[in-house]
């Protein structure tokens, strides 16, 4: 998970704020769906 992390740092460094939010989103979804 932490990867993921770093990863949508770079996005949002590399593409803006806006694509890294989206990538956020999901990544925040994904996790509290795996917690159940």
């Amino acid at each position: 998970m932490f990867a993921a992390v770093i990863l949508i740092f770079e996005l949002k460094k590399a593409n803006g704020l806006k694509i890294g939010w989206f990538f956020t989103q999901i990544v925040a979804n994904l996790s509290l769906y795996s917690s159940g």
